[in-house]
């Protein structure tokens, strides 16, 4: 299934406009309603060297022209199950090399066809399943967190979006928590769903780092920084009423820590006291009105380990009572008989790990886990159990020690889009529509220009089985130099304020292989100005201040200005206007200087002439 154009009467702020999303038609529709479907004389047959690769689309224009609004229209109607959306919109598409025109009974539009293709006209009320616009996969990608974005997931979306994977695990709370509403109410406003979806990005990049050859722009990271956390042990330092006992017996365990044989010892002492803590805070910050406060009494050989340990094997079939119809009912607690099962597991892996080099410790607080082949496995086991046995909050600070922003964002669109083929039970359409909405966000201007061909060869790769169409959004030029014309649509923003998309055979510009720093200077992305904006604005002080007729003397700090600017035609200039102003009186500086030094050195020598 491919998608040609789209003629959407009225989504966000998009009002009656047609999105040409084909490379191979030209496709207008007119002021009277004549849907106009011409060959592409720029098409280029078989460009693309990835054979799975049906057509490529980039949207350009600058922020708040309404190209991510096109991405959003494809996403929110037509995959399967949302399509009934469509009540006044045309679609061209093509299913199994058939050409179908969908429009609605409403509308009366003649169709003006010129190409050999033969495009079969389908009348609709609402458009339903059985069009063959759901016979795709939609894929939906977006790095941003967007505010606006309807995430929800439909049978035929997959919306692997930051807003979707964060409101995800909302969902995941609302759907799992067996309390009060006003109970979840209150952990949905103190927790930070930021965590639970950093750990699912971290896992999906350890398990694409481990499993793949797939190169990237950078190193791959050889390890995962893993820190203990005990900072919110200080709470209960600051707070009194129900939590008065709980500073005392804090210093006493700290009080009877064990003398360790090594770090590794150390470590896992420490992450017994990360996880205990972790609990605590779940049970006396985050809990309302818990009936029941679990402890257990301290023995005269409790080391601080000794101690944990046994806090948590003692939860093993807790009751707390309660009166019903005059009745006293002792319920068991499930949270605590898990804890006690799981804890002790998840500290038996993590030394297990340690003792396989799987995990290397670097200080009693510190440790490193290997990404070495097949730790995935492992980490997934490390995960499940981590998640299991964590309170609200995280007891473990997980870093990516030598990667930037930038390489995250990087390793996030790989990891996310290879999870989708390597971790989803279900199985995907043939047909698969990719959304990329300014996958190049936050990238060194390098990665930008190498994009485009990293992220084609990926694709094209992880979903070989599959025919792919793929549409780009984006506001820099880089995009636009790796296609041919035919495959960018220009969408600019009318007086109006609605986004205005430009016939593909008017614009003349050749944008294959053009020079980047050519393209800059296109209004589309910089209206002519090749410099930083506050630079733009120095420089046009230091013009006013050249061609001010009052000023007569000069300002060394604008003639320094001038020399350390790196445009060396716009220096040449500025310098010449500088001489002309200043010229003469410079010239006289340098030969009163001259006339110094010549008489210092005449009074140097007793008043004789050296000359």
């Amino acid at each position: 299934m491919q998608i040609h154009y789209i003629w959407i009467k009225e989504f966000n702020a998009i009002k009656e406009a047609g999105v040409n999303l084909s490379s191979k038609f030209l496709i207008h529709m007119d002021e009277s309603f004549s849907l106009i479907i011409r060959d592409n004389p720029d098409y280029i047959d078989h460009f693309f060297k990835e054979k799975n690769v049906t057509d490529v689309s980039a949207i350009i224009g600058k922020n708040g022209t309404g190209k991510s609004s096109v991405l959003k229209y494809i996403k929110d109607n037509f995959p399967d199950g949302l399509n009934s959306r469509i009540q006044h919109d045309i679609i061209v598409y093509s299913s199994d090399e058939k050409y179908f025109v969908s429009c609605p009974e409403s509308m009366t539009i003649e169709l003006k066809n010129s190409t050999d293709c033969d495009f079969k006209m389908k009348k609709y009320k609402k458009v339903r399943s059985s069009d063959g616009l759901v016979n795709a996969e939609y894929i939906y990608y977006n790095y941003l967190l967007d505010y606006n974005e309807d995430s929800t997931n439909w049978h035929g979306l997959k919306n692997i979006s930051t807003t979707a994977m964060l409101l995800k695990e909302r969902t995941r709370i609302l759907g799992e928590i067996n309390q009060p509403l006003e109970f979840t109410r209150k952990q949905l406003a103190e927790t930070s769903e930021l965590q639970r979806l950093h750990m699912i990005e971290v896992y999906q990049a350890v398990v694409f780092i481990t499993r793949t050859e797939q190169e990237l722009p950078f190193e791959k990271p050889k390890s995962l920084h893993i820190m203990l956390d005990v900072s919110e042990q200080d709470y209960f330092l600051e707070e009194g009423g129900k939590n008065q006992n709980v500073p005392s017996m804090l210093k006493k365990l700290n009080g009877i820590i064990p003398k360790y044989k090594s770090t590794s010892e150390a470590f896992i002492g420490n992450l017994w006291y990360s996880v205990f803590i972790n609990y605590l805070i779940a049970e006396r910050k985050y809990t309302a009105n818990n009936p029941y406060f679990h402890g257990i009494d301290f023995e005269k050989s409790d080391s601080r380990d000794s101690y944990i340990t046994r806090f948590f094997g003692s939860m093993l079939g807790v009751t707390f009572p309660y009166e019903s119809d005059g009745k006293i009912h002792h319920v068991r607690i499930e949270k605590l008989d898990n804890l006690s099962v799981h804890v002790p597991l998840f500290i038996t892996l993590i030394t297990e790990l340690i003792e396989g080099n799987i995990i290397t410790v670097k200080n009693e607080r510190e440790a490193y886990f290997n990404l070495n082949k097949g730790a995935d496995a492992d980490f997934k086991e490390f995960q499940n159990l981590y998640t299991a046995i964590k309170g609200i909050t995280s007891f473990i600070q997980f870093r990516w020690h030598s990667l930037s922003s930038g390489e995250q964002s990087y390793l996030s669109l790989m990891s996310r889009f290879y999870s989708l083929v390597h971790e989803q039970t279900d199985r995907m359409r043939n047909g698969i529509v990719i959304l990329i909405d300014e996958g190049d966000t936050g990238y060194h201007p390098e990665w930008q220009r190498k994009f485009f061909k990293n992220t084609i060869r990926f694709l094209s790769s992880l979903f070989h089985g599959h025919k792919i169409q793929l549409i780009f959004t984006s506001n820099a030029p880089f995009l636009t130099s790796d296609l041919p014309k035919s495959n960018i649509l220009f969408v600019e923003k009318s007086a109006d304020g609605k986004p205005f998309f430009l016939e593909k055979d008017n614009h003349n510009a050749n944008t294959f292989a053009a020079n980047i720093h050519t393209l800059f200077s296109d209004s589309f992305y910089m209206d002519g100005m090749l410099i930083g904006e506050y630079a733009k604005d120095k420089i046009n002080e230091v013009i006013k201040y050249l061609n001010d007729e009052t000023v007569v003397q000069s300002n060394d700090n604008y003639k320094k200005i001038i020399d350390s600017i790196g445009e060396p035609v716009l220096r040449k200039k500025l310098q010449d206007m500088w001489f002309e102003k200043f010229g003469l009186q410079e010239k006289l500086e340098v030969l009163k200087r001259q006339v110094a030094e010549v008489e210092q050195i005449i009074k140097e020598n007793n008043g004789k002439s050296s000359l």
